[in-house]
């Protein structure tokens, strides 16, 4: 605290004033609302060395307090302190503001006030001079900090807020506004939601959990929890929070709600996808078997030579794979691919595509391996719910390509996969950008390489020990290269601190941690090794690059 509150008054603080600033718990936003308030009321006298706490100045009109009052002054008094030199109409504004969740615009305001915008010119101007205000994205505005909008809203009495809060939703819906608006602002109403939004979200569900699954997934959670299991609306309720829990790869929230759906539902098309998003969950959480017990049961129910039969059938067939059946496998969806075709079904098609690319891949013979996925991916077209089909595909396509040495083809692949994965939100975003950096070592643009590994924050669960392998196996040869030892030494700690598994023993620095002690780093000379499909790149004597299967996944994970 000493250092934000000398900043402010040019001496350092007292004992008092110290523990009255303990309040803004280290933010300095909050230490400044303190001192400003501190500063009106007059309570703040300064020596040769610090400023503390003093005698205070009468308190201002309209009220009791005095000294008593500054000195028992709460961080959210203090706000209240600001906001008491508002105008009344611009609090009456900064109210209704509160309500429309982290940032709002000027529209909204306009539509949930009944005034026209020029009328709130002024409110908004004060607002913004006195700091309560400020630019967000777009031509939206913002609370400075959450404190400010956390004290305007809890001025508004609970059942007015759920009024307000049913208004301004209303409002918006009959003006056509985006879902993920509508969305933004029910978020904000934790405390007010009390049932009228749950028909909205029916309705809406599936647009919502395209366009913002993570706010999807949210709403629906709490819809559920405030809806009876009798009420007709919960199965619906259910099927779309299954939904959007995997589709944000929250698995552990997506099995049970899918088996309390497989469990309600009796018509079949529900069942197939009920049935095909449990077991994907399952596959995704390493329980393959299972997977494959929960959609033979299903398939049992269904008519043979229908869609969702011969879909399941072609997740079965991807299980296989995963659990290294590779021929069970391969004949399964070459059945599948017969059975897809004749029912013009895109979905079993391409699956089926996509499995025997990954069985040729798996048999070391990329050319099929590229012709199945290139097929399967014309198929796809642009229907939304084959986007991830699509880009499970792309992204194979990738290391197929790099392992031919057909990098130009490569880098345009990888692209378009790049993009595609950015405006859907997909979780396979953080591979397509190890596969960047991957790429990027391989042409010799080894700076492009480390800023593409330096964006990866957070790996998802489906790679989190073979990505770190290829970001820091990689990086470690670079830093070894450029005799930068403390770099290397660094990441190959990493990437000995990771499970043992083919993504660590198969990847670029497999044989410099072999060969040389970490102690006293070496520059590597390393020979090449070509294995598609099983192994990983390793430098030439000359410091190029030799390519074995792209280290971004191993074989099995590639099937998810």
């Amino acid at each position: 605290m000493t250092v934000p509150a000398r900043r402010i008054t040019g001496r350092a603080p007292g004992p008092r004033l110290l523990d009255r600033l303990e309040l803004a718990t280290g933010n300095p936003l909050y230490v400044r609302e303190i001192m400003d308030a501190l500063t009106r009321a007059g309570a703040l006298g300064n020596n040769e060395e610090e400023t503390e706490l003093g005698p205070a100045t009468p308190a201002r009109s309209g009220t009791d307090g005095g000294w008593a009052e500054v000195e028992q002054m709460s961080l959210s008094e203090a706000i209240a302190d600001r906001l008491a030199f508002l105008t009344a109409d611009t609090r009456d504004m900064l109210r209704t503001a509160a309500l429309l969740g982290p940032a709002f615009g000027i529209t909204d305001l306009t539509l949930l006030l009944g005034l026209p915008a020029m009328a709130l010119a002024a409110p908004v101007h004060e607002a913004v001079a006195a700091g309560v205000l400020e630019p967000a994205d777009g031509n939206r505005l913002r609370f400075r900090h959450g404190l400010i909008k956390q004290v305007l809203y809890q001025s508004v009495p609970a059942a007015l807020r759920i009024a307000i809060h049913r208004d301004a939703a209303q409002t918006l819906i009959a003006q056509r506004t985006s879902v993920e608006r509508v969305a933004e602002l029910l978020l904000s109403a934790a405390d007010a939601a009390d049932g009228w939004e749950v028909d909205w979200l029916v309705d809406n569900a599936a647009t919502l959990i395209r366009r913002a699954p993570e706010a999807a997934t949210s709403l629906l959670k709490r819809a559920v929890a405030h809806t009876s299991d009798d009420d007709v609306r919960v199965v619906e309720l259910l099927d779309h929070l299954a939904s959007a829990a995997f589709l944000v790869s929250d698995y552990e929230q997506a099995v049970p709600v899918a088996q309390r759906v497989l469990a309600r539902h009796r018509a079949p098309e529900r069942r197939g996808r009920t049935a095909w998003i449990l077991a994907y969950a399952l596959l995704r959480t390493d329980r393959a078997e299972e997977s494959i017990t929960t959609v033979e049961k299903v398939m049992a129910d269904l008519e043979p030579d229908t869609p969702w039969h011969a879909r399941l059938r072609v997740f079965a067939a991807m299980a296989l794979l995963h659990l290294g059946r590779d021929d069970e496998a391969a004949a399964q969806a070459a059945a599948v691919l017969t059975t897809g075709t004749s029912l013009t079904d895109a979905m079993s098609s391409g699956y089926a595509r996509h499995t025997l690319a990954m069985t040729h891949w798996a048999r070391q013979d990329p050319e099929s391996a590229l012709d199945h996925g290139t097929r399967g991916i014309a198929l796809t077209g642009s229907d939304p719910e084959l986007s991830d089909l699509l880009l499970l595909m792309q992204g194979n396509q990738v290391s197929v390509l790099l392992i031919m040495d057909r990098l130009t083809q490569c880098q345009e692949v990888l692209a378009d996969t790049h993009g595609l994965a950015e405006r859907t939100g997909s979780f396979r975003l953080g591979m397509f950008v190890a596969m960047a950096g991957e790429l990027a070592f391989h042409t010799g643009r080894w700076d492009d390489a480390l800023t593409a590994f330096d964006t990866l924050s957070d790996y998802h669960p489906t790679w989190a020990h073979s990505l770190p392998a290829v970001v820091h196996g990689i990086a470690a040869v670079i830093a070894a290269h450029r005799d930068e030892q403390t770099t290397a030494r660094r990441h190959l700690r990493v990437l000995e601190e990771l499970p043992d598994g083919p993504y660590k023993t198969r990847n670029l620095a497999y044989d410099f941690r072999a060969r040389h002690d970490r102690r006293a780093v070496e520059r590597p000379r390393l020979c090449p090794r070509r294995t598609p499909g099983r192994s990983r790149p390793f430098l030439r004597c000359d410091g190029r690059t030799g390519r074995g299967a792209s280290s971004a996944r191993t074989t099995r994970s590639r099937g998810r």
